[in-house]
């Protein structure tokens, strides 16, 4: 005889974006503490830009030293990847050189990140930084002396610098040493994965 019964399909196994980890396993393992751990080893401590060219024509040169004040993280998943937003809060002595002469500026820059994890594993949680553009960069740069105010101005130094600021990311984006910072390692993603 015939079986005329509807045969039953096995059902499929479908692995999300990380394998069989959660997005929940994987943000146990990229905490927002450890993701700002990450953003300021991109960031690098001390903060070292230039020299680059500032001023009509180039003339002057410009250089910035200073550290990292702050890094604020929180979590924006998307595309349905565990994903945060890193503000980068840097505190950066501004020295630009015109005609001999030594102009200062106080910067405070704001650098937005977008810290995306894209692989995980038992062993570890990769993560990637999408490199900033200008847009990314808020800069407020305070002039010492009315000379500084004027060069500011005649010189175009802001948009200057975020352009500036958005280059040195993207240079460090290439060190071993920063993507070494991107893998979280971790033991046990894989546990309770599915349940």
């Amino acid at each position: 005889l015939e079986d005329h019964r509807p045969r039953r399909t096995p059902a499929r196994h479908v692995s999300g974006p990380y394998g069989d980890a959660t997005a929940q396993d994987v943000a146990a393992v990229a905490t927002p503490e450890r993701v700002a751990g990450t953003v300021r080893d991109v960031a690098g401590d001390p903060v070292d830009i230039g020299p680059l060219r500032v001023g009509p024509g180039g003339v002057a040169t410009a250089t910035a030293h200073g550290r990292v004040r702050d890094c604020a993280v929180r979590r924006e998943d998307v595309d349905g990847l565990v994903s945060y937003l890193a503000e980068v809060d840097l505190r950066l002595d501004l020295d630009v050189v015109a005609a001999g002469r030594h102009h200062g500026f106080d910067a405070e820059l704001v650098v937005r990140l977008r810290i995306t994890v894209v692989g995980a594993s038992a062993a570890q949680v990769t993560t990637s930084v999408a490199p900033p553009v200008p847009e990314d960069v808020d800069a407020v740069l305070r002039p010492r002396g009315l000379q500084s105010r004027v060069l500011m101005k005649v010189g175009n130094v802001p948009p200057i610098v975020r352009e500036e600021a958005v280059a040195y990311i993207a240079d460090r984006l290439t060190h071993a040493d920063v993507r070494a910072a991107m893998v979280l390692t971790t033991a046990g993603l894989d546990r309770g994965a599915g349940g």
